[in-house]
Protein backbone atom coordinates (compact mmCIF):
# COMPACT_ATOMS: atom_id res chain seq x y z
CA UNK A 1 0.00 0.00 0.00
CA UNK A 2 2.56 2.54 0.67
CA UNK A 3 5.61 0.61 -1.88
CA UNK A 4 4.86 3.95 -3.72
CA UNK A 5 5.15 6.95 -1.49
CA UNK A 6 7.81 8.67 0.08
CA UNK A 7 9.31 8.34 3.16
CA UNK A 8 9.37 10.32 6.31
CA UNK A 9 12.86 11.44 5.92
CA UNK A 10 11.66 13.16 2.33
CA UNK A 11 8.70 15.30 3.55
CA UNK A 12 9.66 16.07 6.76
CA UNK A 13 10.53 19.63 5.85
CA UNK A 14 7.70 20.17 3.76
CA UNK A 15 5.31 19.11 6.93
CA UNK A 16 7.13 21.36 9.50
CA UNK A 17 7.23 24.22 7.50
CA UNK A 18 3.14 23.78 6.26
CA UNK A 19 2.55 22.92 9.94
CA UNK A 20 4.87 25.58 11.70
CA UNK A 21 2.03 28.06 13.27
CA UNK A 22 -0.56 25.74 13.64
CA UNK A 23 -2.40 23.94 16.74
CA UNK A 24 -1.75 20.50 16.61
CA UNK A 25 -5.05 18.73 17.39
CA UNK A 26 -5.60 14.65 17.97
CA UNK A 27 -7.73 12.30 19.86
CA UNK A 28 -4.94 11.82 22.47
CA UNK A 29 -2.70 14.08 21.30
CA UNK A 30 -0.05 13.16 23.69
CA UNK A 31 0.37 9.90 22.30
CA UNK A 32 0.02 10.66 18.17
CA UNK A 33 2.26 14.00 18.90
CA UNK A 34 5.21 11.88 20.82
CA UNK A 35 4.98 9.47 17.49
CA UNK A 36 5.80 12.45 15.67
CA UNK A 37 8.25 14.69 17.38
CA UNK A 38 10.66 11.07 17.73
CA UNK A 39 10.10 10.98 14.11
CA UNK A 40 11.42 14.62 13.90
CA UNK A 41 13.98 13.84 15.95
CA UNK A 42 15.54 10.48 14.22
CA UNK A 43 16.38 12.98 10.93
CA UNK A 44 17.72 16.24 13.46
CA UNK A 45 14.25 18.57 13.20
CA UNK A 46 12.71 20.03 16.52
CA UNK A 47 9.26 19.89 16.18
CA UNK A 48 7.70 22.16 18.60
CA UNK A 49 3.49 22.86 18.10
CA UNK A 50 1.03 24.09 20.59
CA UNK A 51 -1.38 21.04 20.91
CA UNK A 52 -4.97 20.39 21.83
CA UNK A 53 -6.47 16.95 22.82
CA UNK A 54 -10.27 16.11 21.87
CA UNK A 55 -10.56 14.03 25.10
CA UNK A 56 -10.05 16.95 27.68
CA UNK A 57 -12.20 19.00 25.54
CA UNK A 58 -14.67 15.88 25.15
CA UNK A 59 -15.11 15.67 28.84
CA UNK A 60 -16.04 19.10 29.73
CA UNK A 61 -18.78 19.40 26.43
CA UNK A 62 -19.90 16.07 27.23
CA UNK A 63 -19.34 14.90 30.89
CA UNK A 64 -21.74 12.41 30.60
CA UNK A 65 -20.11 9.71 28.29
CA UNK A 66 -19.13 6.38 30.07
CA UNK A 67 -15.70 5.91 27.69
CA UNK A 68 -13.67 8.72 25.42
CA UNK A 69 -12.24 5.91 23.61
CA UNK A 70 -12.58 7.54 20.20
CA UNK A 71 -14.69 4.88 18.46
CA UNK A 72 -17.15 4.78 21.42
CA UNK A 73 -17.09 9.08 21.52
CA UNK A 74 -17.93 9.03 17.64
CA UNK A 75 -20.04 6.00 17.83
CA UNK A 76 -22.11 7.80 20.39
CA UNK A 77 -22.38 11.14 18.96
CA UNK A 78 -23.83 9.72 15.49
CA UNK A 79 -20.27 10.72 13.75
CA UNK A 80 -19.44 7.55 10.93
CA UNK A 81 -15.90 6.20 11.40
CA UNK A 82 -14.71 4.43 8.49
CA UNK A 83 -10.82 2.58 8.15
CA UNK A 84 -11.07 2.81 12.23
CA UNK A 85 -7.61 2.65 13.56
CA UNK A 86 -6.00 4.19 10.25
CA UNK A 87 -4.82 7.02 9.89
CA UNK A 88 -7.30 8.84 7.55
CA UNK A 89 -10.43 7.41 9.23
CA UNK A 90 -9.69 8.08 12.33
CA UNK A 91 -8.16 11.39 11.45
CA UNK A 92 -11.57 12.52 10.12
CA UNK A 93 -13.60 11.06 12.73
CA UNK A 94 -11.35 13.35 15.42
CA UNK A 95 -12.38 16.63 12.49
CA UNK A 96 -15.59 15.85 12.99
CA UNK A 97 -15.83 15.86 16.64
CA UNK A 98 -13.55 18.68 16.74
CA UNK A 99 -15.57 20.76 14.66
CA UNK A 100 -18.78 19.21 16.97
CA UNK A 101 -17.33 20.31 19.74
CA UNK A 102 -16.24 23.77 18.46
CA UNK A 103 -19.69 24.50 18.09
CA UNK A 104 -20.61 23.57 20.98
CA UNK A 105 -17.87 25.98 23.43
CA UNK A 106 -17.32 29.53 23.10
CA UNK A 107 -14.14 30.55 20.95
CA UNK A 108 -12.49 31.70 24.16
CA UNK A 109 -13.47 29.08 26.42
CA UNK A 110 -11.67 26.53 23.05
CA UNK A 111 -8.44 28.19 23.42
CA UNK A 112 -7.77 28.01 26.97
CA UNK A 113 -7.51 24.09 25.91
CA UNK A 114 -4.37 24.70 24.21
CA UNK A 115 -1.05 23.63 25.60
CA UNK A 116 2.46 24.36 24.95
CA UNK A 117 4.98 21.71 24.32
CA UNK A 118 8.57 23.44 25.84
CA UNK A 119 10.47 19.89 25.34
Amino acid sequence: MLKNEPIFKDIAHEINEFTEDCIFVAHNVDFDFRVLKKEFSRIGIKFKRKLMCTIEISKIVFPEKESYSLGKLVSSLGIEINNRHRADGDAEATLHLFKMLKSKIKEKELYEFIRFYNG
